[in-house]
C-alpha cells in the first residue's frame, strides 16, 4: 500500500514550507493521507506520527476547510488537517487507508476522536535539488546497506545489536549535481561505521556504492549517475592551510575524481604568464607541465572530474575535487537577479555605448559572475583558484556569454572589446 516518496530538503535560509516536493509514483491515482482532529489533540498527534516517522514536515497543520471534512465529524467543524507521510491509491476507502497508520499511540483516546483525508498529490521534478526519503521503510537507500552488512564477508564483522544501529543511521538524503550524488556531511562517519568499512573487502564495498548509485538512479527517473562521495564543510584556515577553498576533506566513495596535484604545484598559481583569449581557446602552459611539473593547466582540467547544475536558468560546472559550490548560495544568486538589468548609454564621444561594469573579487565558479552577466552587466572577476577560473569560464561560455581568461599581464585592448560585448574578463 505504500508509495516511495522523496522530499527535497529546504536550502540554507530557506523557510521549509518553500521547499518543492517530489514525489515518486505522484500524479493521477495517487493521494496522501491526512488526520483530521479536533485541535485540543493535534499536539499529541503531531508526536505520535513524529516518533514513528510518519509526520510529512514539507506541510504545516492547517485548519481543515469544512467542505471536506467527513460526515462523522461534521458535528464539530473547527478541525485542524495534520500531514502524513502516507501516500496511497487515491480510490482507497478510509477504512482501508486507517489501516495504514502506525501502531495506535497511548492515549487510544486520539484515535478515536480522528477521521482520515485523502487529498491528490502534485508532483513537481526537481532532480538537481537535494532529495531523501521521510517516513518508516521509505528510504530507498536501505536495501543496498542492508544487503550489505548481511553479505557473508561482512555479517562476521557485525553482530545484530550493532547491524541494526548501523542501519538506523543510513543516510536519508543526498544531493545530484549530474552525473555526482553527494552524501551529506557526516554520513558513515561513526567509528563503527569506518570500522566496517575500512575492513570490509573492496569488491564488497564498492558493490554497496553501486547499489546505491543505482537506487538514486531509479528514484529519480533513471538520470545517469557514476560518482559518488560525502561531502565536508570546507576547513577553517586555522585547522588547514586552504587559501584556495578547495574542499580538501571531500570524502570520494566510488568514480574517478581525477589525479591528485602537489602542494608543490598549486603553489605556482594558476596557469603561465600568458593570456586566453575567447570561448575556445586554451590556456598556455608551462613546458615542464608535460612530466607533470609545473603550473596546472589545460592538461590538468583535461584529467578532473567536471559536474553541472543549473540554478534560476544559470548553467554552472566545477570539478568537485578542487572547486567549492555552495548550494545556499541560491538565495543570494536570486537577489542579485532582482537587482534588473544594466542601464547603458551613449558614450561621451557620441560613438558606441558605454557599458556598466560590476567587479567580483573571489569569484570562485561563477556565482554572482554569472548573474550579473545575465542582467547585461560585463563583469571583471578575480579569482586565485585555477579550477574555480576554469569553472567560471566553462559556465560562462555554457550560458552563452563572452569570456577572457588573463594570467599576467593583461592585452587592454582584448580586455576593452570584451567588456564592450558585456563578456567577464
Amino acid at each position: 500500500m505504500w508509495t516511495m516518496e522523496k522530499t527535497n530538503a529546504p536550502l540554507q535560509g530557506v523557510e521549509g514550507g518553500k521547499q518543492h516536493v517530489d514525489e515518486a509514483g505522484a500524479g493521477e491515482g495517487i493521494a496522501r493521507l491526512y488526520l483530521s482532529s479536533p485541535p485540543q489533540d493535534a499536539k499529541a498527534l503531531k508526536t505520535w506520527l513524529e516518533s514513528a516517522g510518519f509526520f510529512y514536515h514539507a506541510e504545516k497543520i492547517i485548519p481543515i476547510p469544512s467542505s471536506t471534512v467527513s460526515a462523522s465529524a461534521s458535528a464539530d467543524r473547527t478541525r485542524l488537517r495534520i500531514p502524513t507521510t502516507i501516500l496511497l491509491p487515491a480510490s482507497t476507502s478510509p477504512a482501508e487507508a486507517r489501516k495504514a497508520l502506525p501502531l495506535a499511540p497511548p492515549e487510544s483516546s486520539l484515535v478515536e476522536g480522528i477521521s482520515i483525508v485523502l487529498l491528490p498529490v502534485k508532483s513537481t521534478s526537481n532532480s538537481l535539488e537535494e532529495r531523501g526519503a521521510r517516513g518508516k521503510d521509505t528510504n530507498p537507500l536501505l536495501a543496498s546497506f542492508r544487503g550489505f552488512l548481511y553479505h557473508p564477508a561482512i555479517s562476521t564483522l557485525v553482530n545484530l545489536e550493532a547491524r541494526e544501529g548501523l542501519l538506523a543511521s543510513v543516510p536519508k538524503r543526498w544531493t545530484v549535481y549530474a552525473p555526482l550524488v553527494l552524501l551529506p556531511s557526516g554520513s558513515l562517519s561513526s567509528e563503527a561505521w569506518r570500522e566496517v568499512l575500512d575492513h570490509a573487502p573492496q569488491e564488497v564495498v564498492e558493490e554497496l556504492w553501486q547499489g546505491v548509485l543505482g537506487a538514486i538512479a531509479r528514484v529519480g527517473g533513471g538520470e545517469k549517475v557514476t560518482h559518488l562521495a560525502i561531502n565536508h564543510p570546507i576547513p577553517r584556515s586555522e585547522e588547514d592551510e586552504n587559501v584556495i577553498r578547495a574542499p580538501s576533506h571531500l570524502r570520494m566513495l566510488l568514480g574517478d575524481f581525477g589525479p591528485a596535484i602537489s602542494a608543490e604545484r598549486w603553489a605556482f598559481g594558476p596557469g603561465s604568464a600568458g593570456k586566453e583569449a575567447g570561448a575556445g581557446a586554451g590556456a598556455v602552459e608551462d613546458e615542464s607541465e608535460g612530466n607533470g611539473e609545473g603550473r596546472i593547466g589545460e592538461r590538468d582540467f583535461e584529467r578532473a572530474f567536471w559536474v553541472r547544475t543549473r540554478q534560476n536558468g544559470i548553467f554552472q560546472s566545477w570539478a568537485p575535487r578542487w572547486t567549492m559550490f555552495s548550494r545556499g548560495n541560491v538565495t543570494e544568486k536570486a537577489r542579485v537577479l532582482s537587482f534588473g538589468a544594466a542601464s547603458t548609454w551613449s558614450s561621451d564621444e557620441g560613438v558606441g555605448e558605454e557599458v556598466q561594469i560590476a567587479v567580483d573579487l573571489y569569484a570562485g565558479i561563477g556565482y554572482f559572475t554569472l548573474s550579473y552577466l545575465s542582467l547585461g552587466y560585463a563583469v571583471l572577476a578575480w579569482e586565485i583558484n585555477p579550477f574555480s577560473i576554469e569553472g567560471l569560464r566553462r559556465g560562462a561560455v555554457g550560458n552563452g556569454f563572452e569570456v577572457l581568461v588573463v594570467k599576467g599581464a593583461p592585452d587592454w585592448e582584448a580586455v576593452r572589446e570584451v567588456v564592450k560585448r558585456k563578456g567577464v574578463v
